[in-house]
């Protein structure tokens, strides 16, 4: 079975628990909350691809079944046996505590995938991600609570000490200044920094000037993600009222070609909803965003998040519409030569890398390159690379001001 295409199919559908599974303590260790009752587990496929998959019920003979065999886990349809690995649940601001005590859990943020994300302005129990967070689009204001900048720390560093993830994300919800948020998030990003040898991914909403963009690459953001999650301007004004209201869409498209002048090749990112917008759309901005020089994800429309409800008013795209664009997705990245290199975000999100198992190619040098960077030596090194080429920029931009008498 073709992983990409396993991926997607799963995310679609579904996986059933067996029953031996169900009455074992390990679904307590690996059930993850999607949105209210939606649950789903993180699964690793052949190859290397990581999948979120939730959990349903029906009893259709078609869906997969997730069985288990000692230590070793599978997914069944018929004669097909397809085996796997689970990435465990490491609960977090959940409101019941984690059933098992033998899995240490986060006071602030959570872990997803390969990564340890935190939103300082919320405690949302669901993915963590604006697409799959159930208060989607509503105002945040910087005088709420805020996260304990050390509980933050703390997370991190248990985090670090279980090799529980790779890199930070920092995420807020829409924020009406005119920063976005980001001088919020400034004294996370700078203890983070001066405490840890990681990278720093940021989503966030444009701000209102570019300025902003700049104060955010000195800070010591690696990657910067300004979503605009629909490309279609009228479908964007429907869905996104607010975001509409207080930012435009525009603004999106300008703030990203700003950010991809900024931040190192690869790492400004914008997502595009499956199923949100008819599929000629989506293919469209693709093509807007790669010759930008921005990598597009692709969320997958998960059973249960508030993009899938939305989806449920209209079309949901079919298997083969998803096949179709994540190919389209590899050969656009390709062709404008846009570099994919130490960011995985997960099983809920189709990625360029995962658009190759559509294409024709297999795109070796691109899986070598990527496995590379996200090993540890080659996350080290990336890290001297990303530290390196801030200190020039910030130091000419420095050079600049004073030249100018600023």
């Amino acid at each position: 079975m073709n992983p990409g295409y396993l991926k997607v199919k799963l995310a679609l559908e579904g996986v059933r628990l067996g029953a031996s599974l169900q009455a074992d303590d390990i679904e307590k260790q690996i059930i993850h909350r999607i949105e209210g009752d939606y649950q789903g587990v993180m699964m690793i496929l052949p190859e290397d691809i990581w999948a979120y998959v939730p959990i349903v019920d029906h009893p259709e003979p078609h869906l997969y079944t997730l069985v288990r065999e000692r230590d070793t886990f599978f997914i069944q349809r018929d004669e097909e046996r397809i085996p796997i690995r689970l990435v465990h649940y490491h609960k977090t601001n959940c409101k019941n505590p984690c059933p098992n005590q033998d899995i240490q859990s986060l006071k602030t943020g959570f872990i997803h995938g390969k990564f340890i994300s935190f939103s300082p302005l919320s405690c949302c129990p669901s993915l963590g991600w604006r697409t799959y967070c159930p208060h989607q689009g509503q105002h945040h204001t910087i005088s709420g609570k805020h996260l304990a900048l050390e509980a933050v720390l703390e997370d991190i560093q248990k985090a670090v000490d279980n090799d529980w993830g790779e890199f930070v994300h920092l995420h807020v919800g829409l924020v009406a200044t005119e920063d976005r948020g980001i001088t919020l998030l400034e004294p996370y990003i700078t203890a983070i920094k001066r405490r840890f040898n990681t990278l720093i991914a940021v989503e966030i909403d444009p701000p209102t000037t570019n300025d902003w963009i700049d104060r955010t690459y000195a800070l010591g953001v690696d990657s910067i993600s300004y979503n605009i999650d629909i490309f279609n301007p009228p479908l964007f004004q429907k869905i996104h009222p607010e975001r509409e209201a207080l930012i435009g869409r525009e603004r999106y498209l300008e703030a990203l070609a700003y950010a991809a002048e900024i931040f190192p090749a690869g790492t400004v990112t914008s997502q595009l909803i499956l199923g949100l917008e008819p599929k000629e759309w989506t293919l469209t901005g693709i093509d807007t965003l790669t010759k930008l020089r921005i990598v597009p994800l692709l969320p997958l429309p998960l059973l249960g998040t508030w993009a899938r409800k939305e989806i449920a008013r209209g079309d949901l795209l079919s298997l083969e519409d998803i096949i179709e664009i994540g190919a389209h997705l590899y050969w656009a990245v390709k062709k404008n030569r846009v570099r994919v290199n130490w960011m995985n975000f997960g099983g809920h999100i189709l990625t360029p890398l995962d658009g190759r198992f559509f294409a024709a190619e297999k795109a070796r040098l691109q899986v070598a390159l990527h496995n590379i960077y996200t090993s540890k030596l080659g996350g080290k090194v990336q890290v001297g690379f990303s530290n390196l080429r801030r200190r020039l920029r910030v130091k000419r931009v420095m050079e600049s001001l004073d030249s100018s008498g600023l």
